[in-house]
């Protein structure tokens, strides 16, 4: 990810190591209150796969949208990269 979003994506090193922190600290939030709300849910496909059957897409969706290349500008890019790859590390904990 640090290959893309600095050689390809253009941003600087320290923008993107510096979002990979963010992100990482709001995993650490939200990853124990989807893995409590998980445990206390059963989908009618069960205890888990529902949540694997329904969040697929989504993530799919997500990880393309993280990968795009949008042409704005360079503060345009970083907000477009810090929402799209918090929403990814967000669909993710849940599958």
């Amino acid at each position: 990810m640090l290959f893309f979003y600095t050689n390809v994506y253009g941003l600087p090193a320290a923008d993107a190591a510096t979002m990979f922190l963010i992100v990482r600290l709001i995993d650490a939030i939200n990853d124990p209150i989807v893995g409590t709300f998980i445990d206390k849910h059963t989908t009618r496909f069960g205890k888990y796969r529902g949540y694997l059957l329904y969040m697929g897409i989504p993530l799919a969706i997500m990880a393309i949208l993280c990968f795009h290349v949008p042409n704005f500008s360079q503060m345009g890019k970083l907000i477009y990269a810090y929402v799209t790859y918090v929403g990814l590390s967000v669909i993710y904990t849940t599958v």
